[in-house]
């Protein structure tokens, strides 16, 4: 993507001197793309003190329709000069800025929409052809010069329509019951295509949580059409081209219901969602094709996103169709699609948490390195105490504080924790709590904002919002804490963010998956597999990789060492456990101690559901 604000000297010069001023400009440069700014308070200043509009353009740097935007409609002559005299232009990279995203995106990428100087939403569409856009400006200028009376008092019904709704939102709670559950499978259930697998039409996005959904369910009901489901899906996704047979990996959709045409960017937040769904599908179901494609992600994903310089992970690959396209041997005497060198901490989150699923799944410790190392190279860049994560690093830690990024952090503390059966991650996962519970939390009805409090905020940032998706999430984060910990406090904090969402988690369908993941796992006494004994014996370890090993998509993992926590062991009923063994408890049972690896998978399908 090109810089926002970059400027070229030139072969003619503009009459219009006074607004080339406007932008800092001297008389003798040309304008040879738009002066793109970033969203800032001077942009919006700015904006206010021309009286004009704000043309925001949200795109990413893997997007190939906001490339062919740029090269076509933002560089014919018209549109440059109108959209950089008429307008402040304003330029966001979704990845980048995830808050800003959720509040005005269009319905794709690239958005492109007019605000008006406070950030309000005139118009918008998502790509537009030259033709399109001009005319859509005439109409915004109209508007907005001509008729300001009728466009404030629509503007102010609009807020007021939105405000009515969010005060709505943040006042209601709900009941949380395994009804819950049943209303979202049956929402899975009515949006898969038994045809084609996977969900909905096109496009076709591969949706793992409603796959997650599907394999939870049917395990633990023995529901065989939930389970055929699942498996149906990951193996036409394995066998489709959303997947990349050649170098592995995924593209993020497809633009048909078949899978047959896929649109060609790779993004590691989908390649880490996926690799874990393909490696619990493997352990479900055993088949041979899921752990080849999970061999296929983990190949791609450190060939070609890992940083080796800090151990963490890239963001993404560019949508090359010429490169995707090109026959295997052809593509390599072609250069690499271009990679986003920057580290986003909710993806590597996500990406550290497969890699400890593959490390046990798969037998290879090899995986489990990777995923410390890039654990600790976000965390050391990116930890900002008292403010949380920050969002992405390109040299330095930039918007700290969002939840997506606390809570995938604090679960991917918690798989290290899990693997490794000692260290600090769990106390890091806490702390990482404590601060989503006093930046982000709403005291008064439950719930997590997506992002804290800012009196400065600009435009839609005023407005807060609990996201279903996110929320999910923190209260999956808060109930394995309360588990692991004991904590009442956390249990309530848990249940009181699902209670928050219950009254509009319908809306949203079979994508309301996540919701329907974090109550069943809420509702359900989990398999606890405890292992006690030094967390470093050779015991120990290879009963827990065996545990770590069996799904069971309400599983944890806790290794308890007599000698440093023998309160937790009296907590848990197991004072006087002999050590090394393990045990497998769902709610009032307690199975024996197990000694022999071999012996584990057995103890565990014993345990009653």
């Amino acid at each position: 993507m090109r810089c926002a604000g970059s400027w070229s000297r030139s072969l003619r010069r503009r009459t219009c001197t006074e607004r080339l001023r406007m932008f800092d400009v001297q008389e003798d440069q040309v304008l040879i793309e738009i002066p793109w700014r970033p969203w800032t308070v001077d942009a919006f200043r700015q904006a206010r003190e021309s009286d004009r509009p704000i043309l925001l353009s949200i795109g990413a740097t893997w997007c190939h329709w906001c490339h062919v935007m740029d090269e076509s409609t933002y560089r014919d002559p018209v549109v440059l000069r109108r959209a950089s005299t008429e307008v402040v232009p304003v330029r966001v990279d979704a990845d980048r800025r995830p808050d800003i995203n959720n509040r005005y995106n269009l319905g794709g990428w690239p958005t492109t929409a007019f605000l008006t100087p406070q950030g309000d939403l005139l118009a918008g569409e998502t790509f537009m052809p030259q033709e399109e856009f001009l005319s859509v400006l005439d109409e915004v200028m109209s508007f907005y010069r001509d008729r300001r009376d009728e466009m404030e008092k629509r503007l102010e019904r609009r807020r007021s329509r939105r405000g009515r709704i969010s005060e709505l939102r943040h006042r209601l709670r709900g009941d949380v019951t395994p009804d819950t559950v049943d209303t979202v499978v049956d929402a899975v259930r009515h949006a898969y295509d038994a045809e084609h697998g996977g969900f909905g039409t096109a496009p076709k996005f591969p949706m793992p949580d409603a796959i997650e959904l599907a394999m939870a369910a049917g395990q633990a009901r023995q529901d065989e059409s939930l389970l055929a489901i699942a498996r149906s899906t990951l193996q036409a996704m394995a066998e489709g081209a959303i997947y990349d047979h050649v170098d592995g990996g995924f593209f993020r959709y497809a633009t048909t219901a078949s899978w047959s045409e896929p649109h060609f960017e790779k993004l590691l937040n989908s390649n880490a969602r996926l690799l874990s769904t393909y490696l619990h599908g493997a352990e479900l179901f055993g088949e041979p094709l899921f752990w080849q494609t999970a061999r296929g992600i983990l190949a791609y994903v450190e060939a070609n996103l890992r940083d080796d310089e800090s151990g963490a992970f890239a963001g993404s690959a560019d949508a090359d169709e010429d490169y995707y396209q090109m026959r295997p041997e052809a593509r390599r005497f072609r250069h690499l699609p271009r990679v986003d060198p920057t580290l986003f901490t909710d993806w590597n989150a996500m990406m550290v948490c497969a890699l400890f699923e593959a490390a046990a799944a798969l037998d290879k410790p090899y995986y489990a390195d990777l995923a410390l190392e890039a654990l600790e190279a976000i965390w050391g860049r990116s930890f900002i105490p008292e403010a949380g994560m920050a969002h992405y690093y390109d040299g330095s830690p930039h918007l700290p504080g969002l939840l997506s990024d606390q809570a995938w952090m604090g679960r991917a503390l918690l798989a290290a924790q899990s693997y490794l059966g000692h260290g600090d991650y769990l106390a890091r996962a806490e702390q990482l709590l404590g601060i989503m519970n006093a930046r982000l939390l709403d005291p008064d009805v439950g719930g997590f904002y997506d992002i804290p409090y800012d009196p400065a905020a600009l435009g839609r940032l005023q407005e807060r919002l609990k996201l279903v998706e996110e929320n999910s999430l923190a209260a999956e984060l808060a109930l394995e804490l309360s588990r692991l910990t004991a904590s009442d406090e956390q249990q309530e904090t848990a249940m009181a963010t699902l209670e928050a969402l219950a009254p509009f988690y319908k809306a949203y369908r079979h994508h309301a998956a996540p919701y329907g993941l974090a109550v069943f796992r809420l509702v359900r006494p989990p398999l606890h597999l405890v292992v006690v004994g030094n967390p470093a014996a050779e015991l120990s370890h290879k009963l827990r990789m065996v545990a770590l090993s069996i799904y069971d998509a309400n599983r944890i993992v806790e290794s308890i060492d007599p000698n440093l926590a023998p309160g937790r062991l009296q907590q848990l009923g197991l004072g006087a456990a002999p050590a090394p063994a393990l045990y497998a408890r769902r709610g009032a049972y307690t199975s024996p101690p197990v000694q022999d690896p071999a012996e584990v998978r057995a103890a565990i399908e014993a345990v009653p559901a």
